[in-house]
């Protein structure tokens, strides 16, 4: 689970801590920031931040293609980069494959869900 201690390099702010640890958590399965995911849905935090990539960094339509909030989204956003390193390694590894092409037809297929 993400925690007030996971999240203390949030800085000052207590709405971005809040927001963290309310909305992402830790991939039981696969240890590590680079495998968080939003809470409620199970998106991870790298396919998120892939899929604002290909949008142009489009909150809202990324909080549509995957029915969330676009505070999720938000959140997302602020445990990358708090987590940068570990996840820019893993958006490197996976580049190869998960192409482009397929991030929008999978923000549609979990819309259609």
């Amino acid at each position: 689970m993400v925690t007030e201690t996971n999240v203390t390099r949030a800085g000052p702010d207590q709405n971005i801590r809040a927001a963290i640890i309310r909305y992402i958590a830790e991939n039981p399965q696969y240890p590590g920031p680079e495998y968080a995911r939003v809470a409620s849905k199970g998106v991870s935090v790298a396919a998120i931040i892939t899929a604002l990539l290909y949008y142009g960094g489009d909150h809202l339509e990324v909080a549509r293609g995957w029915n969330l909030e676009p505070d999720e989204v938000k959140a997302a956003v602020w445990y990358y980069g708090l987590n940068k390193d570990a996840l820019d390694a893993r958006l490197a590894r996976d580049a190869a494959d998960f192409p482009a092409r397929r991030i929008e037809s999978s923000c549609r297929n979990h819309a259609r869900a």
